[in-house]
């Protein structure tokens, strides 16, 4: 048969709901690295007989690297026949599936009932693997089209299967059965599960996973529809691993099982800063680590191998060894209160601190970010040369973000997938970090966006359009909230985000009581923002509470009036020569005063960041 280029997709389209469900970082941190190492090795295959577009080849080097840096999309040319681009289509569906499914063989405990054959079906079958090929006409831009299209009508047909109920085959509607003949797919539901399952723990009274709520939990059987047998032992056994009251599916044991010891904890994330600060108080650090080794459970909050906290240099390593078996968790005095056994810790705690007047803080941040009109940009790099240029560039990218979140901001770096980027950090470098991504994309790709500037005739449209700008949500939160209502409430700054503009950063924090704030700036107002956050502590708190109180019942966007009175009510609490200061600080930032609530909300959020620091002054 004749071999022709064919143009190449395969993309896993339900990949951030694997990621959502999660109620540890772990869980965030492993739902992505899986599905990311896994087609980063079974395309490293095909190095040698296609000609990779997306990603570039170089991102399919260190398979065993701890981070997920492949998006959920190949792109990719080959020379073949039609019958051996199907049969590549089918054998990388097949070997994505069996990866899958071998992680049933990593569980470090026990499973029976069927439990295992139970994982192995729900791994192999809970993502979609959508492909498709067309021959790669002249018009790569146009062939691109087509195969978009092709490779969305695949997805929109992609139903679900009715022979299948929480993941269990319970019918073959298309075996002929009398009884059946006739009726609804809900009374023949019925019908089996109360005269036909052999195995009733399958589907009768058995529990859905408490963390992604999609398929029922392992150990489940006929005696013991809840698995209290199994969960309840693990709850006391592994108590660092799983929360009381868990019960998980095998993609769920999965995922908060793999490579235990690879990811930080919020907690740990919310209190580096203070680990770093007392690098240079070992006495200080002897006295916690007794305080929390009084309560006779070391082994409970103490780990034998030290926590993989933020990345620390060498000379930071050495001087924080007791500290590194603790998780910052223990450190928060507040974690303590709510242990009646020991909430003398607590207080000894808080006692130490109030010595060093430093605080631990019990918030993290978490920073989402996302190139801005990314399909407007690559739909004007119409041959393959030019658009491989860019996937080379956004592999450049990604190794720089990981540089700049571990070893410049002592954040975990989550994924960079092309330019998208999810990480966790300590409040007081977040910002910065964020602020340093968008202009590393900047500078990455700057090349490539004189190429695609040249091709526009309209200059405007170009400088606005056709920049490598990014928009990100970051989101401070209290280190208990739920993990996936808070990355829930990130991408819902993102969007804002790029909804209000465009590069810009969507930003604020969420308290333990759920009071929040929230507001915006465009990139080229940064150090601006650094200019409130240095004077912001010169503002009394009743100013903020004032002034919100009388703006949201004026309801003004009058600029002059607003501004009148918002310098009015500063001349009451501050000195009067520091009030044109800061007036002209935030006109600098907003433009005008048409909305004061924007700013009183910048003025929280930059406070609320000032509370959270440790190191910085």
């Amino acid at each position: 048969m004749e071999k022709r280029i064919y143009l190449f997709q395969l993309t896993i389209p339900s990949v951030q709901k694997l990621i959502t469900a999660s109620r540890k970082s772990h869980d965030l941190w492993a739902g992505s690295f899986i599905i990311s190492n896994i087609l980063k090795e079974t395309v490293k295959s095909l190095e040698n007989q296609v000609e990779f577009i997306f990603p570039h080849e170089d991102l399919l080097e260190d398979t065993q690297e701890k981070i997920s840096n492949v998006p959920n999309k190949i792109l990719f040319t080959i020379k073949a026949s039609k019958n051996e681009v199907k049969e590549l289509g089918q054998n990388l569906e097949k070997t994505i599936k069996e990866k899958l499914k071998s992680l049933a063989n990593n569980i470090p405990f026990n499973i029976k009932n069927g439990s295992k054959e139970l994982m192995e079906y729900q791994l192999e079958n809970f993502i979609n693997i959508v492909w498709g090929a067309i021959p790669l006409e002249d018009d790569y831009i146009g062939s691109l089209r087509k195969l978009d299209k092709h490779i969305a009508y695949k997805k929109s047909s992609i139903l679900p299967n009715k022979r299948f109920i929480e993941s269990y085959k319970l019918i073959d509607l298309e075996k002929e059965n009398p009884f059946v003949e006739g009726l609804s797919f809900e009374q023949i539901y019925e019908y089996f599960i109360d005269k036909e399952i052999k195995e009733p723990h399958f589907v009768k009274g058995a529990y859905r996973c408490t963390l992604c709520g999609d398929r029922i939990i392992l150990e489940a059987d006929g005696n013991d529809y809840k698995g209290d047998g199994f969960w309840k032992d693990l709850w006391k056994k592994e108590e660092k691993i799983f929360s009381t009251g868990e019960r998980l599916c095998g993609v769920c044991l999965a995922k908060r099982t793999y490579k235990i010891e690879s990811f930080p904890s919020v907690s740990e994330i919310a209190t580096t800063t203070l680990k770093l600060f007392l690098k240079d108080y070992p006495r200080i650090i002897d006295e916690i680590i007794n305080i929390i080794k009084s309560t006779g459970k070391e082994e409970k909050y103490f780990s034998k191998t030290p926590q993989t906290v933020p990345k620390l240099k060498k000379d930071e390593q050495d001087r924080l060894e007791k500290l590194l078996n603790l998780d910052g968790e223990y450190l928060i005095p507040q974690v303590w209160e709510t242990d009646e056994e020991k909430p003398e810790i607590a207080r000894k705690l808080t006692d130490v601190y109030k010595k060093l007047n430093k605080f631990p803080s019990e918030s993290f941040a978490i920073l989402l970010m996302d190139g801005d009109s990314m399909g407007a940009k690559l739909r004007l790099l119409d041959d393959i040369k030019e658009q491989k240029d860019l996937s080379k560039k956004l592999s450049e990218f990604t190794q720089k973000v990981k540089e700049i979140v571990e070893d410049e901001n002592y954040g975990k770096f989550i994924y960079a997938g092309g330019d998208d980027v999810l990480a966790l950090l300590p409040i007081e470098f977040s910002l910065k970090c964020a602020n340093e991504i968008q202009e590393a994309f900047k500078e990455e790709l700057k090349d490539i966006e004189a190429k695609i500037k040249h091709k526009i005739q309209d200059e405007e449209k170009a400088d606005i359009k056709y920049s490598f700008t990014m928009s990100g949500g970051l989101l401070f939160a209290y280190h208990k909230l739920p993990l996936n209502y808070v990355l829930t409430k990130v991408r819902e700054f993102e969007q804002k985000a790029k909804n209000s503009g465009k590069n810009k950063i969507h930003f604020g924090y969420i308290k333990h009581s759920l009071a929040y704030s929230e507001s915006s700036f465009s990139w080229d107002k940064y150090e601006i923002f650094e200019k409130i956050l240095k004077i912001c502590d010169e503002i009394p708190n009743t100013f903020i509470t004032q002034s919100y109180e009388l703006f949201i019942e004026l309801e003004s966007s009058n600029n002059e009036m607003n501004e009148k009175l918002f310098k009015s009510l500063l001349k009451k609490k501050i000195k009067e020569e520091k009030v044109e200061e800061i007036i002209e600080t935030f006109k600098k930032l907003d433009g005008n005063f048409n909305n004061p609530l924007k700013l009183i909300n910048i003025l929280k959020i930059a406070k609320y960041i000032n509370k959270q620091k440790v190191i910085e002054k």
